[in-house]
């Protein structure tokens, strides 16, 4: 589920790449600008800076460029389906939830470490047609969009490998791992009515 640190690690050198490129193109501009005779008392020094300036360029732009043929359209590595752990979550819901008949459900946050797999299974949920919302206490981090605004939908409760607990209605319950720290999901139905 650290899929995101390493594309977000990738992406870090991006401005140090755009303020190497603006240097770059500045010491050329800035080269073309000056007589021949300033050029031949400059010597060979300023060749190796503009070199290793772009030396240094390719080298950062190689996590960057890895990560832009994973955006390729199709590409299973940034899909939420392509994390088996949200897939198994993902699946595990739609079971329980039947098909998408437009009313809400609920993802409920146990605990604060299960805010990644909730946001996987959020995405997941809306590609096949539900409405996922979060309590209010996660408006900050999904958008006052996806809070949700009534009680009654059901839920599903996402917790560390413990069973989340019951609220006097009937459940079911999984715990699924890729790796990391499992993850316990548990269905609460909509209360009847």
């Amino acid at each position: 589920m650290n899929d995101y640190l390493g594309y977000w690690m990738a992406l870090v050198p991006a401005p140090a790449l755009v303020a190497i490129g603006v240097l770059v193109v500045d010491q050329l501009q800035r080269r073309a600008a000056r007589t021949p005779r300033a050029h031949a008392r400059e010597g060979s020094g300023s060749g190796w800076r503009v070199a290793g300036s772009w030396a240094l360029a390719c080298a950062l732009a190689v996590p960057a460029l890895a990560v832009a043929v994973q955006w390729e359209a199709g590409s299973p590595a940034l899909r939420s389906e392509g994390d088996p752990e949200i897939g198994q979550l993902s699946a595990f819901a739609s079971s329980h939830l039947g098909p998408p008949t437009g009313g809400e459900v609920l993802v409920a946050i146990g605990n604060a470490d299960r805010w990644p797999e909730a946001a996987g299974l959020i995405l997941q949920l809306t590609r096949e047609g539900y409405h996922p919302v979060v309590t209010p206490l996660w408006g900050f981090m999904f958008t006052d969009r996806l809070v949700a605004h009534s009680t009654g939908q059901p839920q599903l409760v996402l917790t560390d490998p413990q069973p989340a607990p019951a609220s006097g209605a009937p459940t079911a319950s999984g715990t699924f791992a890729d790796g990391d720290v499992p993850t316990t999901i548990t269905f609460v139905p909509a209360p009847p009515g």
